[in-house]
């Protein structure tokens, strides 16, 4: 008798605890949201707290039916996708293709919580630095902390300002977990191909001028062409080109430059009273013929935004020589542009053929194996290989106090 009553207390103490577990976790959702709320890494509105700590489904058996578990994931998803990177960006399309399977991965981890220390392990999970390069900015950035409440000084809290920033963008790539991509570091005017957390190739770059500065954003590469065209911005058309092609129409010939009309045809400069065009009518468009005298060099990467900057090959190779790199229009110009196409393309590209500077070749469009993520960042603070971090200056003047 006494070993069925045994039995049947230990039934309904399972079953009791059982029921109580969901609230529990729910519980630890909530605390981990006022914690987290406190150390602002998430903002509710004191309206959406009071939601939070009065809602009915608080204390009842469901839990990955209820809201609390999918607030666990949002606040999960916003721990990991960090906030300081993302306000950069002018273009951003990495998220809409990648923000399904990351929250996929997120709800199976969840899923598997049984406790509420589970829970908090899951939310610190994705707070906490992951790679070496957060790991390494997050620990200097306390270092410089404690040294700060000590010893304040503009130096140090612009220091810091600098470090939190790159740790912001660092922390929004771990997020999306890619096995490679390019990174841009425009401050540092570099440019890297990292495969997990091992940079395969690092180069120098040329990239925007300060009054024509590179844009920042994340996009994906789709393919690489050869012996490309160069449409020349309207921009630059109009505002550098218009008034030497006026002052001598065979400038354009001496540039290997032809004129094409709005419906794609190529028209003779010499057949065309350029007095009569400005920025207000110009129909045509600027096209630099093919060859290592074009401006784009021999070989461009097609990055799918709607900003018109690319990543290419250079007929200037002078210019990464020099230590400060910032001349271009917005466009990023690479060093080493057929060893990127090498990794790009998973195989050797033909630089017999890219070298041999052919005349009005056509261009030939080489499609990647898959879409790769390009990702054009401005940060003063460049994590090294084996700890420590490099400086770089200011150069756009983005993070002077105004």
């Amino acid at each position: 008798m006494r070993t069925r009553y045994f039995f049947l207390s230990c039934l309904l103490l399972h079953i009791l605890m059982l029921n109580a577990q969901p609230a529990l976790l729910k519980e630890q959702v909530l605390k981990s949201v006022l914690r987290y709320q406190e150390e602002g890494l998430v903002n509710f509105s004191s309206k959406q707290l009071s939601s939070l700590k009065n809602s009915p489904s608080r204390f009842d058996t469901s839990w990955k039916s209820s809201d609390y578990f999918q607030l666990a994931i949002r606040m999960a998803y916003t721990l990991s996708v960090g906030k300081p990177a993302k306000p950069w960006l002018v273009y951003e399309s990495i998220a809409a293709e990648l923000e399904k399977t990351v929250y996929i991965r997120m709800r199976l981890a969840l899923e598997k919580v049984q406790t509420p220390s589970g829970i908090r392990d899951f939310f610190e999970t994705f707070r906490l630095p992951r790679s070496s390069k957060t790991k390494t900015l997050s620990k200097i950035i306390l270092s410089k902390e404690r040294l700060y409440a000590n010893r304040p000084s503009r130096l140090l809290a612009d220091t810091i300002r600098w470090l939190k920033h790159a740790y912001g963008v660092y922390h929004w790539i771990d997020h999306w977990e890619f096995s490679q991509y390019i990174f841009v570091d425009v401050a540092a005017a570099e440019v890297q191909f990292i495969e997990g957390e091992r940079v395969s190739l690092s180069m120098r770059a040329v990239v925007g001028k300060p009054s024509t500065p590179t844009p920042f954003f994340a996009a994906w590469a789709e393919r690489i062409v050869l012996y490309p065209y160069w449409f020349v911005p309207s921009s630059i058309a109009i505002g550098e080109f218009l008034p030497k092609i006026k002052n001598d129409p065979s400038w354009l010939d001496r540039q290997n430059m032809q004129v094409i009309d709005r419906e794609g045809n190529i028209v003779d400069p010499k057949n065309l009273n350029w007095a009569q065009f400005n920025a207000a009518f110009f129909p045509f468009t600027i096209r630099q013929s093919t060859g290592c005298d074009n401006a784009l060099g021999v070989l461009k990467v097609d990055v799918k935004t709607p900003l018109g900057v690319y990543l290419h090959d250079t007929n200037n190779k002078a210019s990464f020589l020099l230590s400060k790199r910032f001349f271009s229009h917005g466009c990023i110009r690479l060093e080493e542009s057929m060893l990127l196409g090498n990794y790009l393309l998973e195989k050797q590209l033909d630089t017999l053929y890219l070298q041999s500077c052919l005349k009005e070749q056509q261009p030939a469009y080489l499609p990647l194996m898959a879409p790769m993520p390009v990702l054009v960042f401005y940060t003063l603070v460049h994590p090294q290989p084996g700890g420590g971090v490099r400086y770089y200056p200011d150069t756009y003047k983005l993070f002077q106090k105004k």
